[in-house]
Formats: structure tokens, C-alpha cells, sequence
């Protein structure tokens, strides 16, 4: 919660939002700006995932600027949490290891076809 997060955020590199409620995503991002780490973000339904690491910490705001509503089962696939993970941690990988910088790029795959693409947020 917002009392207990800066405390288990002290010390770490970097924060992965594997949450599936959207107000909780913005709070620990909130959270990981405060705590001037990283905030990697993972977002699935049905056969589409959505991934991108925020190091400025106001991605979720501008993406979700709609409150949170209740959609019900999205009839997601293990492959699609699969894929949208594998996506997370190399952006995860990459940033730590300096090898790119993906600042203000959203990544979008979609098991069904398959395809992987990107998007400038800037």
C-alpha cells in the first residue's frame, strides 16, 4: 500500500508491475518515481500485451487517463502473459545493462498473428 512501498522500494534497481489493477499500477509507479527507480509496466488482454519501462514515472497517466473500470474476464492466453513477460524483462535486461534506452516507447505484441511493434509516446 502507499504507507509500506517506499520502504520495500529502498535499495532496489527497479520496479516490475505484474498487477492486474490498474489503480495498484499507478500507485507503485507513483511510488517508483518517488523512490527514483525505473518503472517497468505489463499490461494483457485476450491475445494482445502491452509493455514499457518509464524511468520519468508519468507513463501510466498519460495512457490511462480514464478511471479504472471492471472488465470481467478477458479470456487472456498463457501464451500472451508468456510473451508480454518475455518483452518486460528484456527491456528490464537492456535497461540495466545500459544497452538501450527505449524512454517514451510502448511495446505492443500480439500472439494471434504473431507481431511485435513499438510506439513513439513522445
Amino acid at each position: 500500500d502507499e504507507d509500506n512501498l517506499p520502504g520495500l522500494l529502498k535499495g532496489t534497481d527497479a520496479v516490475a508491475d505484474c498487477l492486474d489493477s490498474l489503480d495498484k499500477k499507478k500507485m507503485l509507479e507513483r511510488a517508483a518515481r518517488n523512490a527514483g527507480v525505473p518503472y517497468l509496466h505489463g499490461a494483457v488482454a485476450r491475445h494482445e500485451g502491452f509493455a514499457f519501462l518509464d524511468r520519468e514515472g508519468s507513463m501510466m497517466s498519460r495512457l490511462y487517463a480514464a478511471p479504472e473500470t471492471t472488465g470481467g474476464n478477458m479470456n487472456t492466453t498463457g501464451l500472451t502473459v508468456a510473451a508480454t513477460a518475455c518483452v518486460m524483462a528484456a527491456l528490464l535486461v537492456r535497461s540495466l545493462g545500459r544497452e538501450a534506452d527505449n524512454r517514451d516507447r510502448l511495446f505492443h505484441i500480439d500472439v494471434s498473428l504473431p507481431e511485435l511493434e513499438s510506439f513513439s509516446l513522445s
